[in-house]
């Protein structure tokens, strides 16, 4: 064996950077390979009939091994023999710096079948120079075909490479959560010795190298087919159908007999059996995905052919009963348990949205997150934006798990960590490493800290909550909302008031203060910043005395509210009764009036005059504007549909809606109390009463 350095440097990195295009540094947390036929990557050649790849990786990368002068090798068993090695495929990363154009050296040997040890200082059969060419942009197979390769009449073959010294960007590429083979071995001192290839010590590493080996059993057929398949989503009692392409890589007709599933909501569609693939063709086979539950789904389809060396085929099918959320942002509470569920990865990792956040208050010692599920996952978190956001942006996650096979995992935050615990929101990313569809629990806790007041917000007009309209005029209750009660005196509207706050932190992570209408100890009336993003939304109230209050709302396009006299959101509405042809609205008047035994506001009668008299209700209210149209908004008053004419911004006061109801109904004349409803893009309002006499 040629003499190499004896000091090799060995370092094993976990790769975190997701498989998502977000920087130059991040590529590929989880690096997808070849399926086990190696069609995915296009620099991979497809092995010959009479020939078998041999290989004890599945398909998928989660580790990368360097260090100057590092020898690995994998121990292969051919099914037929003699067995003549022709080609050693490698699968390489493309990290940051390529390492195409470095020269690394293919080494075979030959041991007993079935040794738990490579021979030391064996005689080598290969030892060939050979230069990485260029790796696919996400990192893939190469071929390096070896001209008039060793041949073996029994036992085992060891093929692997020995890396350049200096290493520079060449790194050994490693499965760690599919079957432990126990296969793969090291060398830190050029074959001399070799011990198991292992990651931290405990768990094996099935290295990425593989070989393709000929034999003389003459012209065959040979099934090829991707290793997995996603359906993606599909709501239970609908469908989602797929086509899976199987090819013939032999030289003789290809005929398969069967495609079976163990689970039956994973089904093939119309297949009759035998299907004949000529030599080098491809045929299509349609599948279906019928989901019975909400969830992840997982489930082995299995293909029989007439291949000698591969008569079943697996497949890895998936899916997801359900819908994918459309939120973007999920805030949970400390100790609150949240499930979801994540697709396949197609390649790379499958991200989940939306990322959670967590308050965590000053004074905190901690922030524990731990995520449990069916598959290999990761978690990663980020103080004060998202981990990955919407927009394109670098992903800058500050903490990460380490766990490189199935969850749980978990990260701890801490003053003592880098970056230390701070106080504010943290976003919280679940990426799903695969390789099917996953479910998972997640936990985030805070522990100390002085817990923050809560804070309810609904609708000014309506009184209703969650769901809050971006321009709406909101009310929030609380405690210690403000140290002490004041109006605002001034347009625009001030967003500090008596020294209180309300910031306002949108479904894409973006924060903006909230104009304030009054603040009070217990109350705060504002309005919803313009431009806030629909979906979830985080509120944190800050009083002049720097107690701090959160709240959460969900933020929509409409949510329809009618302010009314009383200030409660029932009864008799604020508004008021205009007669049409008085240019100058003198003949305007409220619809209400105040009950002195009541000490309320009651429905005053309306009279609707003589036949030729046209009346018009106009109502005020909040959560309107951002309706689809001026069609998609609908009134009633006692079931009578009554036409409408405007609805939109009042025009004069800050976040205040107007509707134009009428003219009224002539029919409506002596029916007394009235419901009035008003309908916008399909979401009722508080319902408020006039009377018409």
């Amino acid at each position: 064996m040629n003499t190499l350095t004896r000091s090799a440097r060995l370092c094993v990195l976990l790769l975190f950077c997701f498989g998502l295009q977000v920087s130059e540094v991040l590529q590929t947390r989880k690096t997808f390979a070849s399926d086990r036929t190696g069609h995915q990557a296009s620099s991979i050649v497809s092995a010959p009939a009479g020939s078998e790849e041999l290989f004890t990786d599945n398909g998928t990368s989660e580790a990368a091994i360097g260090g100057n002068g590092l020898l690995c090798v994998n121990r292969l068993t051919p099914t037929v023999y003699p067995a003549t090695l022709q080609t050693v495929r490698i699968f390489f990363l493309a990290l940051p710096d390529s390492p195409a154009g470095a020269q690394i050296n293919l080494i075979a040997f030959a041991g007993a079948q079935g040794a738990t040890q490579p021979p030391g200082n064996p005689t080598l059969l290969l030892n060939q120079p050979v230069t990485i060419p260029t790796v696919p942009p996400a990192g893939g197979f190469i071929d390096f075909p070896i001209q008039n390769g060793p041949t073996i009449a029994s036992g085992d073959i060891y093929v692997g490479f020995q890396a350049p010294n200096p290493t520079g960007a060449v790194r050994f590429t490693g499965d760690i959560n599919g079957q432990q083979q126990q296969r793969s071995f090291i060398s830190f001192n050029s074959g001399q010795t070799f011990q198991s290839l292992l990651l931290s010590g405990s768990t094996p590493v099935n290295l990425m190298v593989r070989a393709i080996v000929v034999n003389s059993t003459g012209a065959a057929p040979r099934i090829e087919s991707p290793a997995t398949l996603n359906f993606g989503f599909a709501n239970p009692g609908s469908t989602s159908e797929r086509t899976l392409m199987a090819r013939n890589g032999g030289d003789a007709p290809l005929n398969i007999t069967g495609v079976t599933s163990n689970d039956q909501q994973f089904t093939a569609l119309s297949f009759t059996p035998p299907l004949t693939i000529a030599p080098g063709g491809q045929a299509p086979i349609a599948l279906r995905f019928a989901p019975a539950g909400l969830g992840a789904q997982n489930a082995a389809l299995t293909i029989a052919s007439d291949d000698p060396i591969r008569p079943s085929l697996n497949i890895m099918v998936s899916g997801v009963g359900g819908q994918p959320s459309t939120t973007r942002t999920l805030f949970t509470n400390s100790g609150a348990a949240q499930t979801g569920s994540i697709n396949a990865p197609s390649s790379g990792i499958a991200l989940y949205r939306p990322e959670f956040a967590i308050f965590v208050p000053a004074g905190a010692t901690e922030l524990k997150i731990d995520l449990n599920g069916n598959q290999n996952m990761d978690l990663a978190a980020r103080f004060n934006q998202l981990v990955f956001p919407f927009d394109g942006s670098p992903s800058l996650q500050e903490h990460r798990s380490n766990n490189p096979g199935v969850a749980p995992e978990s990260i701890s935050i801490t003053p003592s960590t880098t970056p230390p615990l701070r106080s504010g929101l943290y976003y919280i990313a679940i990426l799903n490493v695969g390789p099917g569809a996953a479910n998972f629990n997640l936990t985030a806790t805070v522990t100390g800290g002085t817990a923050p007041g809560l804070a309810t917000s609904v609708s000014a007009a309506s009184f209703s909550g969650p769901q809050l309209a971006s321009e709406a005029i909101a009310a929030a209750y609380g405690s210690g909302l403000a140290t002490s009660t004041q109006f605002a005196s001034s347009q625009p509207l001030p967003t500090d008031l008596a020294g209180t706050t309300i910031k306002i932190r949108d479904n894409s992570g973006i924060e903006r203060l909230a104009p304030l209408f009054f603040v009070s100890p217990l109350q705060a009336n504002f309005q919803v910043a313009p431009g806030t993003a629909s979906g979830g939304a985080f509120l944190t109230f800050t009083s002049g005395d720097g107690k701090i209050s959160t709240g959460t709302a969900e933020i929509v396009s409409v949510a329809p509210g009618i302010f009314a006299a009383n200030a409660d959101g029932q009864g008799v509405p604020a508004a008021v009764v205009c007669r049409a042809d008085d240019p100058t609205l003198q003949s305007c008047r409220s619809v209400a009036r105040l009950d002195s035994t009541l000490n309320r506001f009651v429905p005053a009668p309306i009279n609707l005059g003589t036949a030729n008299d046209q009346f018009f209700l106009l109502l005020f209210g909040s959560g309107i504007r951002g309706r689809s149209s001026l069609s998609a908004v609908t009134a009633t008053i006692g079931g009578t549909p009554v036409m409408l004419g405007f609805a939109g911004p009042q025009g004069s006061f800050t976040g205040l809606d107007q509707l134009n109801v009428g003219p009224l109904p002539r029919s409506l004349a002596g029916r007394g109390m009235l419901d009035v409803v008003i309908t916008v893009d399909g979401k009722v309002a508080n319902t408020v009463k006039i009377n018409i006499e």
